[in-house]
């Protein structure tokens, strides 16, 4: 047998059944490689493609309170109430109010995106304020919502949601979460700032679409509001830190040029995948 090993033949044979083990060796790792790259690249863009529904979803409730406000920001008889202070003022406030509530009733889901809306004279002399019964609890004044905390934020960026969630201040023994944002009613003739309009969304309008959104266990939802990263956790949006270290950039395996995905390690050392989604409000991203 020893003199077997020695020949030529043998070593020959030895040779060739090492290097048919060598090539299935680096063949089945490529093959599992190409395979759990796949099945990544596919679980990647199938979480994509579920995002990108949510943030449709959830950008079409935003944009229904918008195209509210948008309505009142461009009504004329909104401009004719913060235009006129004199003793016309009271009819062109009615007429103004009526068209607000008529153009609020056409729209039933707004009873449920927006919590307060209001319309600020430039005088911040007098208000038309549009809010449901739950949320009434608190006398409201032009002075008031423009003392707020956030208010000059709003105005620097207007129609974004650049102060995050915040505690509805007009409604102090309701544990009220809201969006605000602000508008400002310009002349239609002239460079000229007639008023404000300050609106608050709920935020059901983020969290109502994801009831319907399934995730894994060992999947979480974020979403950046203004310069504040939330979880969604037990049905609610709660403030987190967010410390991810960047491993990898993978968004070139993205189905759409604005998705950024990321390999990252979290505060736990866990590496995961970060997967966000701009929607259309500035500001404002889902991951």
């Amino acid at each position: 047998m020893k003199k077997y090993l020695h020949t030529i033949r043998a070593r020959i044979l030895l040779y060739t059944i090492s290097l048919i083990l060598l090539i299935s060796i680096i063949i089945a790792f490529i093959s599992y490689y190409i395979a759990s790259t796949n099945l990544r690249d596919n679980l990647i863009q199938t979480t994509e493609t579920k995002l990108s529904l949510l943030a449709s979803s959830i950008e079409s409730n935003i944009e229904s309170v918008k195209g509210f406000v948008h309505s009142c920001q461009t009504s004329s008889q909104v401009r004719q109430f913060t235009i006129k202070d004199d003793d016309s003022s009271k009819r062109l406030k009615r007429e103004a109010h009526d068209f607000v509530m008529n153009t609020y009733s056409t729209n039933a889901a707004l009873r449920s995106q927006l919590v307060r809306m209001v319309i600020i004279r430039n005088s911040k002399n007098d208000i038309i304020q549009v809010v449901e019964s739950p949320f009434s609890s608190v006398a409201v004044s032009a002075k008031s919502v423009m003392a707020l905390p956030c208010f000059e934020t709003l105005y620097q960026h207007p129609g974004e949601l650049s102060a995050g969630i915040i505690k509805d201040p007009f409604s102090p023994y309701k544990d009220v979460s809201v969006m605000p944002f602000v508008v400002t009613i310009e002349h239609p003739y002239q460079s000229q700032e007639l008023g404000y309009i300050f609106t608050e969304i709920s935020t059901s309008v983020i969290t109502d679409p994801l009831h319907n959104y399934l995730t894994s266990a060992d999947s979480r939802l974020y979403f950046h509001i203004g310069d504040t990263l939330y979880q969604y956790t037990e049905q609610s949006l709660v403030v987190c830190d967010g410390n991810f270290e960047l491993l990898q950039d993978l968004s070139n395996t993205a189905l759409s040029e604005d998705t950024v995905i990321e390999k990252v390690r979290n505060e736990e050392g866990r590496v995961c995948i970060l997967i966000t989604r701009p929607l259309n409000s500035e500001g404002l991203y889902v991951t």
